[in-house]
C-alpha cells in the first residue's frame, strides 16, 4: 500500500473517536482486507492481533474498529462497532464506479 492520504470526514471521525494515524496503520497492516461496494474495509478482529503484543498493550483497544480505504489509498472514514460486521457482510461485494465516495482530489496527490 502506498502513502496514505486523509479525507477530512476521516479526520474528523478519526478524532470523534480517538484514533491516530499510527492506529489506522496499525489496523491496516495487521487486518485482512473485504472488498465491499468498490472500497476495501479493514475491521481489526482478536485474532489479527499479533503473538508479540503484550497483554497490556494499548493497541488491544482498536479491536472491532474498521477503516474504510477507497481504491486510490484515501482514507474515506473509520469506526469502532465490534458488531458491524454483520451488516457490511450484505452490502454488494463489488462496484465499478471511479474511486467511490472519496472525495479525495488525486490531482492534488499527484507529484
Amino acid at each position: 500500500m502506498g502513502a496514505l492520504h486523509y479525507t477530512n470526514h476521516a479526520g474528523k471521525r478519526m478524532c470523534q473517536r480517538n484514533l491516530s494515524s499510527d492506529d489506522v496503520e496499525f489496523i491496516l497492516k495487521h487486518a485482512c482486507p473485504q472488498y465491499r461496494t468498490g472500497i476495501r474495509f479493514y475491521r481489526l478482529l482478536k485474532k489479527d492481533l499479533p503473538r508479540d503484543l503484550e497483554g497490556n498493550s494499548p493497541r488491544r483497544r482498536l479491536v472491532g474498529t474498521t477503516v474504510l480505504v477507497c481504491q486510490c489509498d484515501c482514507v474515506i472514514t473509520a469506526y469502532r462497532n465490534e458488531q458491524a460486521h454483520k451488516r457490511d457482510r450484505r452490502k454488494t461485494p463489488y462496484d465499478y464506479r471511479d474511486c467511490i465516495n472519496c472525495n479525495c482530489k488525486r490531482d492534488e496527490y499527484a507529484a
